[in-house]
């Protein structure tokens, strides 16, 4: 994808897909998400839970500042109505970055 494309996938109690979709696609640089409308999207579909995942057009899945804080904005969010987030994947040319795996998920 030549932008920057945020997607969500949600997922029941058994971690079943119910839905997913795209959140925002942004310039090559920056996308803007709201933990808000993630959450709202989330309690429509009836989510337990939810993956984050995100491209990264420069060709690196190193997670920005600004990955890490929308991922903790959005795991708060999630949390206070009982709606996990299990990962935020990073995708990009050299390869993937799972949040989970390297331990940068916060704690809900």
């Amino acid at each position: 994808h030549p932008n920057e494309a945020f997607l969500a996938i949600y997922l029941n109690t058994k971690n079943e897909v119910v839905d997913y979709e795209t959140i925002h696609e942004g310039t090559l640089d920056r996308a803007i998400i709201y933990p808000r409308r993630v959450v709202e999207a989330a309690l429509s579909r009836h989510a337990a839970a939810l993956v984050l995942v995100h491209n990264h057009p420069s060709g690196h899945a190193d997670p920005s500042t600004e990955d890490v804080e929308v991922t903790g904005a959005i795991a708060r969010a999630a949390a206070a109505l009982d709606i996990r987030v299990l990962d935020h994947l990073v995708v990009a040319r050299d390869g993937y970055l799972s949040f989970m795996e390297k331990g940068l998920m916060p704690e809900s």
